[in-house]
């Protein structure tokens, strides 16, 4: 079946691994494929979010002015650049940008306008990390490699799920965005130094099959602060995927603590998304809004492993 728009692409991804159509989400956008995520932390606190992301990412095609977002600051040296429904950061170091996801090939104008708003040059990003080799993060990759000369970072096995997927894409005349030659792979415990910015990875597959995260430091008001942007934490994925899913967000939280945790999707950033634009907007001398502290993430990443053991119980009594 041809699956047109990069939406749909998506769509169809997650629901055909596990043998669902992939004509639309269901009637209740929460039940079938997306259950344990209305189950999980991020959809219990976030349940319209869920459902608005899981609306906005089926969009055929893709309406930008739905998805746009306004970019903002959110620490010293971190920007929000992503859209409404999928995360995009810009980190600012002493020697360049570092952009962490690049949305969908088809948004990449609206993430190059964004880049542009909060007063930097997309010409000037030195890295682009990818957090998982699904099209709404890898797509815009392509074309600011192409205009910046950025080098782009991925594990080895998103690597070989992106070359899989451009291949099949290029033969079925879909658009999954310029593009992309494997480039620098980066695996458990290895780091990346930027300038003044050290990027430490952890290997945590699962929601896709090499799914990278990574620890940064974030700065605010003179204080430093110990990020951490996980790789992946939906649990639509097959059957196959759910054991190596808890491993990884367990070794997550072995490598605590962590002050701040940024999503690569808004529902899965402790803070809504509206309210920390809001809050970093009218700072003052208060607390921020994203330091949540190590003990919040720790109860989202315990009840993410929570969520995923109960689907690995409901999978194992499946004939």
């Amino acid at each position: 079946m041809k699956i047109f728009g990069t939406g749909a692409v998506l769509l169809g991804m997650v629901l055909t691994a596990s043998g669902q159509s992939p004509q639309g989400p269901p009637s209740d956008p929460l039940s079938g494929r997306f259950q344990w995520e209305a189950k999980a932390p991020w959809g219990v606190a976030h349940r319209e979010s869920l459902i608005n992301l899981i609306k906005l990412t089926t969009m055929n095609p893709m309406q930008i002015e739905a998805i746009r977002q306004e970019p903002f600051k959110i620490f010293d040296n971190l920007y929000y650049v992503g859209a409404k429904h999928v995360c995009a950061y810009l980190m600012v170091t002493s020697e360049g940008l570092v952009l962490i996801d690049s949305l969908f090939g088809d948004t990449t104008d609206l993430l190059i306008e964004n880049i542009r708003k909060v007063g930097f040059k997309p010409e000037d990003i030195k890295y682009i990390f990818i957090s998982h080799s699904h099209p709404d993060h890898f797509g815009g990759a392509g074309r600011l490699r192409e205009l910046s000369g950025a080098r782009v970072i991925m594990s080895k096995e998103d690597w070989d799920e992106v070359e899989r997927q451009q291949g099949a894409a290029a033969k079925g005349g879909r658009n999954l965005g310029l593009p992309l030659k494997r480039d620098i792979v980066k695996g458990d415990g290895e780091t990346l130094k930027v300038g003044d910015q050290e990027f430490k990875f952890y290997f945590t597959p699962g929601h896709s099959p090499g799914a990278l995260s990574a620890e940064f430091q974030v700065q605010d008001r003179g204080k430093t602060y110990r990020a951490l942007a996980p790789g992946g934490m939906g649990t639509q994925f097959p059957v196959e995927a759910t054991e190596v899913y808890i491993k990884g967000l367990e070794h997550l939280r072995a490598l605590g603590p962590f002050d701040v945790m940024l999503g690569n999707h808004p529902i899965y950033m402790i803070p809504e998304l509206a309210d920390l634009a809001r809050a970093t907007a009218n700072l003052g001398t208060g607390p921020h809004l994203a330091v949540t502290g190590p003990a919040i993430i720790d109860e989202w990443l315990e009840g993410g492993i929570k969520i995923a053991l109960e689907k690995q119980a409901a999978e194992a009594k499946k004939p």
